[in-house]
Protein backbone atom coordinates (compact mmCIF):
# COMPACT_ATOMS: atom_id res chain seq x y z
CA UNK A 1 0.00 0.00 0.00
CA UNK A 2 2.88 2.08 0.84
CA UNK A 3 3.99 2.37 -2.77
CA UNK A 4 1.08 2.84 -4.46
CA UNK A 5 0.75 6.08 -2.43
CA UNK A 6 4.39 6.68 -3.92
CA UNK A 7 2.44 6.97 -7.54
CA UNK A 8 1.50 10.61 -9.07
CA UNK A 9 -1.84 10.58 -8.87
CA UNK A 10 -2.21 13.45 -11.76
CA UNK A 11 -0.05 15.88 -14.07
CA UNK A 12 1.20 18.33 -11.54
CA UNK A 13 2.58 15.55 -9.51
CA UNK A 14 4.34 14.30 -12.57
CA UNK A 15 5.61 17.63 -13.64
CA UNK A 16 6.76 18.33 -10.12
CA UNK A 17 8.83 14.73 -10.22
CA UNK A 18 10.32 15.39 -13.62
CA UNK A 19 11.21 19.32 -13.82
CA UNK A 20 13.99 18.66 -11.64
CA UNK A 21 16.03 16.35 -14.36
CA UNK A 22 16.70 19.24 -16.89
CA UNK A 23 18.18 21.42 -14.95
CA UNK A 24 20.61 18.61 -12.50
CA UNK A 25 21.15 17.15 -15.64
CA UNK A 26 22.62 20.59 -17.64
CA UNK A 27 24.65 21.69 -14.80
CA UNK A 28 26.57 18.16 -14.72
CA UNK A 29 26.63 18.42 -18.75
CA UNK A 30 28.37 21.67 -18.23
CA UNK A 31 31.27 20.66 -15.42
CA UNK A 32 32.01 17.48 -17.61
CA UNK A 33 32.23 19.93 -20.68
CA UNK A 34 34.10 22.75 -19.28
CA UNK A 35 36.48 20.06 -17.38
CA UNK A 36 36.88 18.06 -20.13
CA UNK A 37 38.05 20.82 -22.26
CA UNK A 38 40.30 22.37 -19.51
CA UNK A 39 41.87 18.68 -19.25
CA UNK A 40 41.79 18.14 -23.28
CA UNK A 41 39.97 14.77 -22.61
CA UNK A 42 37.36 13.83 -25.26
CA UNK A 43 36.16 10.97 -23.95
CA UNK A 44 34.74 13.20 -20.92
CA UNK A 45 33.72 15.68 -23.30
CA UNK A 46 32.03 13.12 -24.75
CA UNK A 47 29.85 12.43 -21.62
CA UNK A 48 29.14 15.96 -21.15
CA UNK A 49 27.73 15.80 -24.76
CA UNK A 50 25.10 12.90 -24.12
CA UNK A 51 24.06 14.67 -20.51
CA UNK A 52 23.21 17.36 -23.36
CA UNK A 53 21.22 15.19 -24.82
CA UNK A 54 19.86 13.88 -21.83
CA UNK A 55 18.80 17.39 -20.76
CA UNK A 56 16.83 17.81 -23.99
CA UNK A 57 14.78 15.02 -23.42
CA UNK A 58 14.04 15.00 -19.76
CA UNK A 59 13.65 19.10 -21.15
CA UNK A 60 10.98 18.02 -24.05
CA UNK A 61 9.29 15.43 -20.83
CA UNK A 62 8.89 17.95 -18.19
CA UNK A 63 7.41 20.66 -21.18
CA UNK A 64 4.35 18.36 -21.83
CA UNK A 65 4.04 17.30 -18.69
CA UNK A 66 4.01 20.93 -17.41
CA UNK A 67 1.49 21.58 -20.15
CA UNK A 68 -0.56 18.84 -18.83
CA UNK A 69 0.13 20.31 -15.27
CA UNK A 70 -1.27 23.67 -16.52
CA UNK A 71 -4.73 22.13 -17.33
CA UNK A 72 -5.58 20.17 -13.87
CA UNK A 73 -4.49 23.55 -11.68
CA UNK A 74 -6.49 25.67 -14.11
CA UNK A 75 -9.39 23.19 -13.35
CA UNK A 76 -8.40 23.27 -9.55
CA UNK A 77 -10.60 24.07 -6.86
CA UNK A 78 -7.19 24.52 -4.72
CA UNK A 79 -5.46 27.25 -6.79
CA UNK A 80 -3.99 30.10 -5.39
CA UNK A 81 -1.79 30.94 -8.05
CA UNK A 82 -1.98 33.95 -10.31
CA UNK A 83 -2.60 33.09 -14.13
CA UNK A 84 -0.14 35.76 -14.70
CA UNK A 85 2.42 33.47 -13.04
CA UNK A 86 2.18 30.43 -14.45
CA UNK A 87 1.96 32.45 -17.97
CA UNK A 88 5.42 33.57 -16.37
CA UNK A 89 6.40 30.18 -15.76
CA UNK A 90 5.17 28.68 -19.40
CA UNK A 91 6.87 31.29 -21.39
CA UNK A 92 10.39 31.21 -19.50
CA UNK A 93 9.84 26.95 -19.29
CA UNK A 94 9.08 27.05 -23.35
CA UNK A 95 12.27 29.38 -24.28
CA UNK A 96 14.86 26.74 -22.20
CA UNK A 97 13.11 23.88 -23.51
CA UNK A 98 13.54 25.26 -26.89
CA UNK A 99 17.40 26.10 -26.57
CA UNK A 100 17.49 22.78 -24.37
CA UNK A 101 16.68 21.25 -27.57
CA UNK A 102 18.48 22.34 -29.91
CA UNK A 103 21.50 22.09 -27.77
CA UNK A 104 20.68 18.67 -27.65
CA UNK A 105 20.80 17.94 -31.25
CA UNK A 106 23.50 19.88 -31.70
CA UNK A 107 25.58 17.88 -29.53
CA UNK A 108 23.96 14.91 -31.30
CA UNK A 109 25.39 16.11 -34.33
CA UNK A 110 28.61 16.61 -32.71
CA UNK A 111 28.73 13.02 -31.18
CA UNK A 112 27.56 11.89 -34.31
CA UNK A 113 30.63 13.44 -36.71
CA UNK A 114 33.18 12.89 -33.95
CA UNK A 115 34.43 16.54 -34.48
CA UNK A 116 37.28 17.64 -32.86
CA UNK A 117 37.19 21.55 -33.38
CA UNK A 118 38.05 23.44 -30.17
CA UNK A 119 35.95 26.55 -31.07
CA UNK A 120 32.90 24.40 -31.50
CA UNK A 121 34.10 23.13 -28.23
CA UNK A 122 33.76 26.52 -26.41
CA UNK A 123 30.74 27.28 -28.23
CA UNK A 124 28.85 23.80 -26.49
CA UNK A 125 29.73 25.01 -23.67
CA UNK A 126 28.43 28.45 -23.77
CA UNK A 127 25.20 27.05 -24.56
CA UNK A 128 24.98 24.79 -21.97
CA UNK A 129 25.64 27.93 -19.77
CA UNK A 130 22.83 29.73 -21.63
CA UNK A 131 20.29 25.89 -21.25
CA UNK A 132 21.25 26.27 -17.44
CA UNK A 133 20.56 30.02 -16.87
CA UNK A 134 17.01 29.16 -19.16
CA UNK A 135 16.40 26.42 -16.59
CA UNK A 136 17.57 27.96 -13.44
CA UNK A 137 14.62 31.00 -14.64
CA UNK A 138 11.90 28.50 -15.51
CA UNK A 139 12.55 26.88 -12.61
CA UNK A 140 12.60 29.84 -10.38
CA UNK A 141 8.87 31.19 -11.96
CA UNK A 142 8.01 27.73 -11.64
CA UNK A 143 8.18 27.59 -7.69
CA UNK A 144 6.46 31.11 -7.18
CA UNK A 145 3.25 28.98 -8.41
CA UNK A 146 3.90 25.64 -6.28
CA UNK A 147 4.53 27.54 -3.03
CA UNK A 148 1.01 28.83 -3.70
CA UNK A 149 -0.89 26.04 -4.85
CA UNK A 150 -1.57 22.91 -3.22
CA UNK A 151 -2.33 19.75 -5.00
CA UNK A 152 -4.77 17.78 -2.30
Amino acid sequence: MIILSLIPDNWAHIHLLVNHFPIITVFWAFVFLLWAYIKKNNSLFKVGLYMLVFTALFSIFSFISGEQAEEFIEHSQAIQASYEAIEEHEEAAQTANIVAVVTGIIALVFLFFNLENKLFKLGLIALAIVVLILMAIAGHTGGHIMHSVELG
